[in-house]
């Protein structure tokens, strides 16, 4: 039986982490993955436990793990604009442990630039309970732009919206957020309040994530706009 364990973690720009694999403290070799997140790394610890236990080699799973890309919309880097050194990423979290993950894996692979996140809340059932918690976790942005919340199957819930999350964020103090009646004014307040090297995420289990290449494109000067139709809920 070992213990096992992850050392030396490193979050890796643009993408990734590398660490270095411990049994009973002693280092035994480098670990490479594609996506980030510390939950990752404790998830590839379990994968190379398990794997050992049946006979793979570790250097086997060291390899497979390498080359696997993750789940789509799971802290997924959907483009660049290199001429302004911006980074789009796009997440699926919808509950407040989640977006706290998801933004503090993008805080520890850019330390030094802003962050901008563009949220949209799930379920009206779910913000009233939660919208104090997803304020919090939030908060961890230095740009927050709220949208509508996304209904899925629910009924509106009578005083329940995105505001309750941003009066939580004013009472905080927390001065960069706004309000964004639909995707085409996300799109228009985004790309205005961009500046170079800031990483835009995009949150949310709704319609968020075609937002983001739309961003991309904006900033590259392409004037998209969204078809309305497209982002019906």
């Amino acid at each position: 039986r070992w213990d096992w364990g992850a050392q030396d973690v490193r979050h890796n720009r643009g993408g990734g982490v590398t660490y270095t694999l411990s049994r009973d403290g002693t280092p035994t070799l480098e670990i490479s993955l594609r996506i980030s997140g510390e939950h990752n790394v404790l998830n590839s610890l379990a994968a190379c436990a398990a794997v050992n236990a049946i006979g793979v080699p570790l250097e086997a799973a060291s390899q497979a793990l390498k080359s696997f890309k993750g789940a789509k919309r799971r802290l997924q880097h959907m483009g660049s604009v290199p001429a302004i050194g911006v980074d789009i990423f796009d997440d699926y979290g919808h509950h407040p442990r989640e977006i706290a993950a998801t933004l503090g894996t993008l805080r520890k692979m850019f330390p030094e630039r802003r962050l901008m996140t563009v949220f949209q809340p799930h379920r009206f059932t779910r913000t009233a309970a939660m919208y104090r918690e997803f304020a919090e976790v939030l908060s961890m942005s230095d740009g927050i732009f709220l949208l509508p919340v996304f209904p899925a199957d629910e009924m509106p819930i009578e005083g329940v919206s995105s505001t309750l999350i941003g009066d939580i964020l004013k009472q905080k103090g927390h001065k960069g957020f706004d309000f964004c009646s639909d995707m085409e004014d996300v799109l228009t307040k985004v790309s205005a309040n961009v500046n170079e090297g800031d990483v835009i995420a995009t949150i949310g289990a709704g319609d968020v994530s075609i937002v983001g290449e739309k961003i991309q494109q904006r900033l590259e000067g392409k004037g998209v706009t969204i078809d309305a139709m497209a982002v019906k809920a």
